[in-house]
């Protein structure tokens, strides 16, 4: 059993992969709980265009796997690029249930964000006791839509139903399985709590056994940044959550996570 597994969602058309060097590196040299034990074991999500990886691709990311150390196991995954980090999430707690693989913590991550300080998971562990059926990010950033709740984290709202916004556009397709309405949901039923999801394995098992896939977009679509990466997931995941019953916690992104390269070749208006 591992003590903590990280999971990196990576889209390998972005050419970051200084970044998955980076989260090792930080990872390796920091404390993350005062109650450590074992082993941690990182996942890096490769992202690819295709169904299955070029033998570049297999080249450039197997590498990975040469980091292993005796605090770290490295595993390296390939799925195609549908459904955005919220996939790689569900699809990662697939995996280790049908292969089981168990930990204490799960933490589920964009490959451009970490964390600054030691004792993430002591913090964290604190959110979860309360009943928080996950720890992510609070962004302080006043995008014009969402209401801020908190100066030291919390989650959005949707401030008011802005018809020039651009995102989020949530339908009731977005928010219930098998439903192919496209009425708006109600502007104050919207949640923002952003990645990383820090968490249990059991309760993404909860998750599951009341929500099914954690993501409703379509496997067969290809990702785009509105859709799949906000409408059906930062913004459409922690919304079915909450109409669910489920309660989450965004700690501040200032405070507690630091960027690493974001570079893109995605188009953030489709």
């Amino acid at each position: 059993m591992y003590f903590y597994i990280h999971v990196v969602s990576y889209y390998e058309k972005n050419d970051r992969t200084k970044n998955l060097y980076d989260i090792f590196k930080i990872l390796n040299n920091s404390v993350l709980s005062s109650r450590q034990s074992g082993k941690n074991l990182i996942i890096y999500n490769i992202i690819i265009d295709d169904k299955k990886p070029s033998l570049i691709i297999n080249e450039t990311f197997d590498k990975l796997k040469e980091l292993e150390n005796d605090k770290y196991d490295i595993l390296v995954s390939y799925r195609y690029n549908t459904g955005g980090t919220v996939q790689t999430m569900y699809l990662t707690y697939k995996y280790l249930r049908n292969n089981n693989i168990n930990s204490k913590y799960i933490g589920v991550w964009e490959d451009d964000c970490i964390f600054k300080d030691n004792y993430l998971l002591d913090i964290v562990e604190e959110y979860l006791k309360e009943d928080n059926i996950y720890v992510g990010s609070y962004w302080e950033c006043e995008d014009g839509y969402a209401l801020n709740n908190s100066e030291i984290g919390g989650i959005k709202q949707l401030k008011t139903n802005n018809l020039n916004r651009i995102v989020p556009w949530c339908r009731l397709y977005h928010i219930y399985s098998n439903s192919k309405d496209d009425t708006l949901i109600p502007y104050n039923k919207y949640r923002w709590c952003e990645d990383p999801y820090i968490t249990t394995l059991g309760n993404l098992k909860k998750i599951e056994d009341k929500l099914g896939v954690f993501t409703l977009a379509p496997t067969n679509e290809k990702y785009t940044h509105c859709e799949h990466g906000i409408n059906y997931g930062e913004v459409g995941f922690p919304t079915r959550l909450s109409i669910n019953g489920f309660k989450f916690y965004g700690l501040s992104k200032q405070k507690f996570f630091t960027n690493l390269n974001e570079n893109t070749i995605g188009n953030k208006l489709i």
